[in-house]
């Protein structure tokens, strides 16, 4: 991606304190839809878990784009154009079933060398009891879709974009990783996640675009869905 020279240290602030409250101010969100609508409440936790998903996405993509139209800041600075490389669909793949592969070998490598069984996310043990095709579906969908979509716009695009311009590529690069494997609030996987975070960030730098960290992030999670509905 080009030098995001138009992102200061005041935006750095700013985007910092926005990331820093997103988690809670998706909650708040989240618990005044179900005050406003009760009766979503009582439905099955696929149901809720999409809802949630779909809150996230939303309050990142329009955090985002109000930060940058208060700015007037171009799209273009989270990465989001065409990228340099002919084949970037290829390499996005490519990347993607790496990315998937390296995972599934650190995390068979933690649950080895740890004492203690690592307990299973959320959002695990929502994908291993889903039964039918509609409860399997919504995971796959959250997942697979919508998770790559709004992280890559916040990491990758949004928060590298300013750490970029304040503190330099390579040591924006490591802080964003470290924040990506943090805020997925999993302590036994932040090394892992921090890795996957540090490869996705190479591979928008290398295409100069965030399209492939999005579709090599979207395919590693698909493959990690698969997996677990196969086992």
């Amino acid at each position: 991606m080009t030098i995001t020279k138009n992102f200061n240290k005041v935006h750095l602030i700013e985007a910092l304190v926005l990331i820093s409250v997103l988690g809670q101010l998706c909650q708040w969100i989240y618990r005044l839809i179900l005050m406003m609508c009760p009766s979503l409440s009582s439905t099955t936790p696929n149901n809720q878990l999409f809802l949630y998903a779909l809150v996230q996405n939303l309050t990142i993509l329009v955090m985002v784009l109000l930060f940058l139209k208060a700015h007037r800041l171009p799209l273009t600075l989270l990465g989001l154009k065409k990228p340099i490389q002919s084949r970037w669909i290829q390499w996005a793949f490519v990347h993607g079933i790496g990315l998937f592969g390296i995972m599934m070998a650190l995390s068979i490598l933690t649950e080895l060398l740890l004492p203690n069984k690592v307990s299973a996310q959320p959002i695990t043990a929502i994908i291993v009891n889903a039964e039918g095709f509609w409860k399997k579906l919504i995971p796959f969908l959250v997942t697979g879709i919508l998770a790559p979509i709004g992280e890559e716009i916040l990491f990758r695009g949004f928060l590298f974009g300013t750490l970029r311009a304040n503190i330099g590529e390579k040591a924006g690069v490591i802080v964003t990783s470290l924040l990506f494997g943090a805020l997925h609030h999993d302590l036994w996987r932040m090394i892992p996640l921090t890795l996957g975070g540090f490869w996705l960030n190479l591979l928008s730098l290398r295409t100069q675009s965030l399209y492939p960290a999005i579709i090599a992030h979207s395919l590693w999670n698909c493959c990690m869905v698969i997996i677990i509905y196969i086992i």
